[in-house]
Protein backbone atom coordinates (compact mmCIF):
# COMPACT_ATOMS: atom_id res chain seq x y z
CA UNK A 1 0.00 0.00 0.00
CA UNK A 2 1.76 3.30 -1.08
CA UNK A 3 0.80 6.35 0.99
CA UNK A 4 0.19 9.46 -1.03
CA UNK A 5 1.90 12.61 0.63
CA UNK A 6 2.37 17.16 -0.47
CA UNK A 7 6.16 17.98 -0.36
CA UNK A 8 7.33 21.23 -1.55
CA UNK A 9 10.40 20.90 -3.68
CA UNK A 10 12.41 23.83 -4.83
CA UNK A 11 9.66 25.52 -4.37
CA UNK A 12 7.25 24.11 -5.96
CA UNK A 13 4.22 21.98 -3.98
CA UNK A 14 4.24 18.26 -6.05
CA UNK A 15 3.18 15.10 -4.17
CA UNK A 16 4.50 11.57 -3.91
CA UNK A 17 3.69 8.05 -3.58
CA UNK A 18 5.74 5.66 -1.15
CA UNK A 19 5.26 2.94 0.94
CA UNK A 20 5.17 3.47 4.46
CA UNK A 21 8.29 2.15 5.79
CA UNK A 22 10.02 4.46 3.26
CA UNK A 23 7.64 7.62 4.78
CA UNK A 24 9.37 6.55 8.63
CA UNK A 25 12.21 6.05 7.20
CA UNK A 26 12.82 9.16 5.45
CA UNK A 27 11.78 10.70 8.90
CA UNK A 28 13.69 9.56 10.78
CA UNK A 29 16.58 10.65 7.99
CA UNK A 30 15.41 14.19 8.74
CA UNK A 31 15.32 13.73 12.33
CA UNK A 32 18.90 12.64 12.01
CA UNK A 33 19.41 15.60 9.70
CA UNK A 34 18.30 18.26 11.51
CA UNK A 35 16.18 18.87 7.99
CA UNK A 36 12.46 19.31 7.31
CA UNK A 37 10.98 16.89 4.69
CA UNK A 38 11.04 19.42 2.06
CA UNK A 39 14.63 20.08 2.28
CA UNK A 40 15.83 16.27 2.25
CA UNK A 41 13.63 15.78 -1.08
CA UNK A 42 14.52 18.76 -2.20
CA UNK A 43 18.40 17.49 -1.80
CA UNK A 44 17.33 14.34 -3.11
CA UNK A 45 15.67 16.09 -6.48
CA UNK A 46 18.59 18.35 -6.59
CA UNK A 47 21.99 16.52 -6.58
CA UNK A 48 20.66 12.40 -6.69
CA UNK A 49 18.14 12.96 -9.21
CA UNK A 50 19.98 15.27 -11.62
CA UNK A 51 23.24 13.52 -11.19
CA UNK A 52 21.84 9.73 -11.47
CA UNK A 53 19.85 8.88 -14.58
CA UNK A 54 19.36 5.59 -12.72
CA UNK A 55 16.17 6.61 -11.26
CA UNK A 56 12.98 7.55 -13.34
CA UNK A 57 11.26 9.91 -11.46
CA UNK A 58 11.48 12.06 -7.64
CA UNK A 59 10.03 8.56 -6.05
CA UNK A 60 12.42 6.26 -7.05
CA UNK A 61 15.18 8.58 -6.34
CA UNK A 62 13.77 9.28 -2.56
CA UNK A 63 13.90 4.92 -2.44
CA UNK A 64 17.36 4.96 -3.53
CA UNK A 65 18.45 7.68 -1.41
CA UNK A 66 16.86 5.82 2.09
CA UNK A 67 18.72 2.65 0.70
CA UNK A 68 21.95 4.27 0.60
CA UNK A 69 21.67 6.24 3.47
CA UNK A 70 20.79 2.83 5.54
CA UNK A 71 23.90 0.76 3.07
CA UNK A 72 26.23 3.38 4.77
CA UNK A 73 24.93 3.35 8.40
CA UNK A 74 25.59 -0.91 7.85
CA UNK A 75 29.21 -0.64 7.28
CA UNK A 76 31.80 -1.22 9.82
CA UNK A 77 32.14 2.59 9.45
CA UNK A 78 29.37 3.62 9.88
CA UNK A 79 28.27 1.30 12.94
CA UNK A 80 32.07 2.79 14.30
CA UNK A 81 30.53 6.30 14.08
CA UNK A 82 27.42 5.50 15.61
CA UNK A 83 28.83 3.61 18.62
CA UNK A 84 27.59 0.13 17.33
CA UNK A 85 29.08 -3.03 18.12
CA UNK A 86 32.79 -4.14 17.57
CA UNK A 87 36.02 -2.70 19.26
Amino acid sequence: MLVQKNVVVNGRRTSMRLEPMMWESLGDICSRKGASLNEVVSFVETKVLSLDGACPNLASSVRAFVAEFYRTAATEEGHRLAGHGGA
